[in-house]
């Protein structure tokens, strides 16, 4: 039975994503403002990964090319070159096309020609772009995952929900340029066959803005990333879909709707501190100051459902402050001094470190001594 965070009122509803989880193989949900997961059925079962091999092979590509300075834009053998020449209404083909081509259209549509391209453009053999590949896996901590390339039945690709939530991320926090391969819906060169994307959710929604899908027929599998403006100061709300293992392209595309349709409509998302805010003040021994405030270095934002914030109301959260005592000085600012922990029901959903706000010099003899003899003889002092 899929383990769901929170119960759905409406009954019509509850059949209807029952019916959603009944076949499928992994599934995660994250909402990527507070770094919370939504919804997920089995995200650390390993499953077969195959459609996603595309995915792992663009992400090691780029760090390749970013460990060993390969320009992206130097031209590699055209993949496509011998297909576009049997083409009659089509120009003769190029014999090279830029490395950024091939893992571009490798990211939207996960073609075989530009898969199978990537490590002979990199100078690699496939034993060694396949260790290459696993080194990154694991260096992400994907703990499921096993790539090979090409996938086979001897050697299969193995990974789960979690770990292509990883990947997916990491692709796009550490190479920029993916944002822009990845939402592109058509591609054209001369040389090259018309590529599009394989995101169909991409065509038909403004709100979605990433990442691959491969419809495969009989595994079809997806990370989509979607980031839909809402109407509270200009801020978006980023959403990261992952599922893998659905029977086909139409139940593909009807889970990754029910996903996104419950999180906007039964979920939101609330920024509880800004950055800068002075969260506590923490107690310093031995400094010239007995107190430092302890404060964000970024945003700090807490999912919840709305059920729960209309039964819990202004009991929805509660905050909490943990730090190591005692905090003796020097300290300095930017020092990490605490913790600050968001619970609901009870339970942990977010949690963002704390950073001195001020430098705190060593006090003067007399408030080292009185301190010292405080910390030896008042155990409260390391319990606050």
């Amino acid at each position: 039975m899929p383990r769901l965070s929170q119960k759905i009122t409406s009954k019509l509803f509850v059949l209807a994503f029952f019916a959603f989880q009944s076949t499928h193989a992994a599934t995660l949900l994250i909402d990527l403002e507070s770094n919370q997961t939504i919804l997920e059925e089995a995200p650390a079962a390993p499953v077969s990964a195959e459609p996603m091999l595309p995915l792992m092979a663009v992400y090691t590509a780029l760090d390749i090319a970013k460990e060993t300075a390969v320009d992206l834009f130097e031209n590699v053998p055209n993949p496509w070159g011998d297909a576009v020449k049997t083409r009659k209404d089509t120009v003769e083909s190029s014999q090279t096309v830029e490395l950024a081509t091939v893992l571009q259209i490798a990211l939207m549509n996960g073609s075989p020609d530009a898969v199978e391209a990537i490590a002979p453009s990199l100078g690699l053999s496939k034993e060694e772009f396949t260790r290459q590949m696993q080194m990154r896996a694991e260096k992400l901590g994907m703990a499921s995952s096993r790539f090979s390339y090409p996938c086979s039945t001897s050697e299969s690709c193995i990974s789960s929900a979690e770990d292509i939530a990883h990947l997916a991320q990491a692709l796009f926090r550490d190479f920029s340029i993916s944002r822009i391969w990845a939402a592109q819906q058509r591609f054209t060169a001369p040389g090259l066959p018309p590529q599009t994307t394989s995101n169909f959710l991409l065509i038909h929604s403004p709100a979605i803005s990433g990442i691959f899908i491969a419809p495969d027929a009989k595994n079809a599998s997806a990370v989509v990333l979607s980031e839909n403006p809402r109407n509270s100061g200009n801020r978006i709300r980023r959403l990261l879909a992952v599922e893998l293992g659905a029977p086909d392209q139409k139940a593909l595309r009807d889970r990754l709707s029910a996903l996104f349709l419950r999180a906007w409509r039964d979920y939101e998302t609330l920024r509880i501190y800004g950055k800068g805010t002075v969260v506590a003040q923490i107690p310093v021994f031995k400094g010239l100051k007995r107190k430092v405030a302890a404060m964000l270095n970024e945003d700090l934002f807490a999912t919840l459902s709305r059920e729960q914030m209309i039964s819990n109301g202004s009991n929805a959260f509660d905050i909490r402050v943990s730090y190591s005592s005692p905090l003796v000085a020097p300290v300095a600012q930017g020092n990490l001094i605490a913790e600050v922990k968001i619970y609901a029901d009870g339970r942990e959903i977010a949690n963002a470190p704390l950073v001195a706000a001020e430098n705190v010099p060593i006090g003067g003899f007399w408030a080292r001594f009185r301190d010292t003899l405080r910390i030896a003889l008042d155990q409260d002092a390391l319990h606050p």
